[in-house]
């Protein structure tokens, strides 16, 4: 469980984190190494990685992002992953 606030604005703010890893279907995975994966986009400004619950496999990872100010090519963004993470170890 990650500990943080939401403010009067609705931004959301991660202070700490209780585990640095979650468990895909008997998996151990470090959050930050999915982050820094993500953060090598050239486009990615920041990332948090977090786990989410699910039936069969325990939790799955859903990251958050932000795009670096300017940057207006989200569209592309599943076609540039596809050509880039077959150089990533997949564990699920």
């Amino acid at each position: 469980m990650d500990a943080g606030f939401i403010d009067e604005h609705g931004h959301v703010y991660v202070m700490a984190r209780d585990d640095d890893v979650i468990n895909v279907a008997g998996h151990r995975l470090s959050t930050a190494a999915l982050e820094d994966v993500v953060l090598s986009h050239p486009d990615i400004g920041d990332a948090a990685v977090i786990g989410v619950p699910e039936p069969t496999k325990g939790e799955i990872p859903l990251c958050l992002f932000i795009m670096k100010q300017g940057v207006n090519k989200i569209n592309n963004l599943n076609k540039e992953w596809d050509k880039r993470r077959y150089h990533y170890k997949r564990v699920v």
